[in-house]
Parts: structure tokens; C-alpha cells; sequence
């Protein structure tokens, strides 16, 4: 019996390892959920678990690193500030007008009362790129032709940001606020390390049990 306890603890570990990442993984998203306003899928997907074997035992619960070529990339981004605190980086929208210098240094863009939002609150991607579309279409040599309905950059009633001219009428679509410095939000490594210990014992107990069981 001890030889064989001996023979399966590995696995018995990674299997105990395993599940309990399982669980620490589902209480973090919880407590995304309580800590965040109606997150996204993509939110709520930006952590992810590495799986432990018998060779490495070891698991953790990640932050996806952002990829330039994949959906959801600021809300990997936005989960690491929420974290940590700090400053937020700017988005993609935000690099190309700066890169114009059209959006001044240290200020970033929030939405404006003209804007649609989705249901979790947030700015459709797809409107974000017709609005830069228009806009740089818009500006050559740092002058705008401000015609109806089209998208220009400046300040109405002292407010800067990206307006839009619809019958007669200035809409606010991207306000431009300064730089905000964040809090940190999101318990991360707290919730981590209660859920472990909360279950760890009953788990590695169980997955011991099934690893003499099923042993050849």
C-alpha cells in the first residue's frame, strides 16, 4: 500500500493541484462579477488557468498577455490595472489620434452622451473604427470640413473631444478627460489564496483516494 501511495502521489497532486485551480479560477470570476460593472465575456475570459503534471507541479491562475491580433486584448489590459492599480493604457483609437496629434498627451478618451453603448456598457469596436474613419478622412493638414453629419475634433462649451454636427447640433461622441491614476479593485491574489486553503485538504485527500484506486 505505501509503495503504491508512493508510486501515485505525483499524480494524486496534480490532480488535487488541478482541481482546486478549477475552483481559485470560478471564485476569481465571481469576484470579477461583484467587483466590475457588467463585465464582458472577453473580461471575464482574460484569466485563465495552467494545468499541473505529474512532471511539474505546479498551477496558476493567469492574465492572458494582450495580442494585437486578438478580440478582447484591452480587457486583458483593463484586468491587469484593476489588479494592480495604476495608470491605463491607452487603446488603439487613442495611438493613432495621439500619433496625429490629435488627442493631446496625457489625456485619454471616455464616452460621450451622442454614443450608443452595448450592454455591458461599453463603446461596439465597429463604432470606434467608423468614427476614425470619418474623422481622419476628415482632416487634412490639420484642418477639418466640418460638413452635416460628419465627425471633428475641438472643444464646444470648453469641452474637448470628438464631436459630431447633426442638425445643427454639436453631439459629444469621445470626451477627452486627463490621464485617471486607478485603484486597485479586483482581490486577486486574496481570493487565490483563501479559496486555496479553504479547499486544498479535501481536495488533495479525495484525489488521493482515486489515485490508488485506479492504479495499475
Amino acid at each position: 500500500a505505501l509503495a503504491t501511495l508512493a508510486g501515485q502521489l505525483p499524480y494524486a497532486t496534480s490532480l488535487a493541484l488541478n482541481r482546486t485551480g478549477d475552483i481559485v479560477l470560478a471564485e476569481q470570476r465571481e469576484e470579477m462579477k461583484r467587483s466590475f460593472d457588467r463585465p464582458t465575456p472577453y473580461t471575464l475570459g482574460a484569466l485563465f488557468q495552467t494545468k499541473a503534471q505529474k512532471t511539474k507541479l505546479e498551477t496558476r491562475t493567469r492574465i492572458k498577455s494582450p495580442s494585437p491580433f486578438e478580440a478582447g486584448q484591452t480587457e486583458t489590459r483593463y484586468v491587469g490595472v484593476q489588479i494592480f492599480g495604476g495608470d491605463r493604457k491607452d487603446k488603439a483609437s487613442e495611438r493613432i489620434l495621439r500619433q496625429r496629434g490629435l488627442l493631446p498627451d496625457g489625456y485619454q478618451m471616455v464616452p460621450g452622451k451622442g454614443i450608443r453603448l452595448d450592454r455591458y456598457g461599453n463603446v461596439p469596436g465597429g463604432t470606434v473604427q467608423s468614427i476614425l474613419k470619418a474623422l481622419l478622412a476628415d482632416y487634412t493638414g490639420g484642418r477639418v470640413n466640418a460638413r452635416r453629419g460628419t465627425f471633428v475634433i475641438g472643444q464646444v462649451g470648453g469641452t474637448p473631444g470628438i464631436w459630431k454636427v447633426q442638425q445643427n447640433k454639436w453631439l459629444p461622441m469621445f470626451i477627452f478627460v486627463r490621464k485617471p491614476s486607478y485603484q486597485r479593485r479586483l482581490d486577486y491574489y486574496g481570493v487565490s489564496e483563501r479559496t486555496f486553503a479553504r479547499h486544498w485538504s479535501e481536495i488533495f485527500g479525495k484525489a488521493v483516494d482515486d489515485a490508488i484506486r485506479t492504479a495499475r
